[in-house]
């Protein structure tokens, strides 16, 4: 160190990141931010210390294409897929693309038949935040299309991921595939709108989801009354042929008469 300097300021690691995923938005929505930023944005966002979200820009840089391709490599493995994705910046053949977006939209339960014709009209129901040209998806392997297909992939990944997240943590019952619908759902549109900076609709789907949550309590509730009282009134007819057993004739003339 030269005399009078000060230490030396450690340099910024070269490796970035892991890319966000709809798994933050929970904890994201319990911090401030910027109301009008949406996913798409350019603006930095006030959330996590001042990083900037995810934009398109992004996945044109070589370093943060990396970190997505490992995302979505785990992602793949961690499905017992044998799709992968090489990581030393080539872009991968059609066929690789087009199985991986087929496997994602199976992963979310949209099974489509021609992938550029029932694609953009999921993509547009659920507000995909980045501008996606029909005729990318004809000729996915040129290079310049890379970064569209990548976003894309990295998306509709962030949702089998989400998807699946609500799955595993709740139980295999009727009443919870109702409650997962809902909370699915009520997610999902809470996300979607957040990243769009619509504050005012994420709240209006928070009461939404709260009145029907409770509606559902009530109705679990009720069922859990009658149930009850079905069982005491078993219980009771027990007693009472215990207490009072009943003959064999009495049963033959039941029988008979009926």
């Amino acid at each position: 160190m030269r005399p009078g300097a000060g230490p030396r300021r450690q340099k910024d690691s070269f490796i970035p990141p892991p890319p966000p995923t709809p798994l933050d938005f929970h904890q994201r929505n319990q911090f401030p931010r910027d109301s009008d930023a949406s996913f798409a944005s350019s603006r930095p966002s006030s959330a996590g210390g001042g990083a900037g979200r995810t934009r398109f820009e992004d996945y044109k840089e070589r370093h943060f294409q990396q970190s997505v391709i490992s995302a979505i490599n785990s992602f793949l493995k961690s499905r017992d897929s044998t799709i992968r994705f090489k990581s030393g910046g080539t872009t991968p053949s059609a066929k690789v693309i087009i199985e991986t977006l087929q496997f994602l939209l199976r992963e979310i339960e949209y099974p489509v038949s021609k992938l550029e014709e029932d694609l953009p009209p999921l993509l547009k129901r659920l507000n995909y935040p980045f501008k996606l040209n029909k005729s990318i998806l004809k000729s996915p392997a040129a290079p310049h299309q890379w970064p569209y297909l990548l976003a894309l992939i990295h998306w509709l990944l962030q949702i089998a991921s989400f998807g699946s997240h609500l799955s595993q943590s709740t139980s295999n019952t009727v009443s919870s595939l109702l409650q997962v619908n809902l909370v699915h759902q009520y997610t999902l549109n809470s996300y979607l709108n957040y990243i769009k900076g619509h504050d005012d609709v994420v709240e209006e789907l928070e009461l939404d989801i709260i009145d029907k949550l409770n509606h559902q309590k009530a109705l679990a509730q009720e069922k859990l009354e009658a149930a009850n009282n079905e069982l005491k009134s078993l219980r009771d007819d027990l007693e009472r042929l215990r207490l009072h057993p009943v003959k064999k004739e009495e049963l033959e003339k039941t029988k008979v008469v009926r």
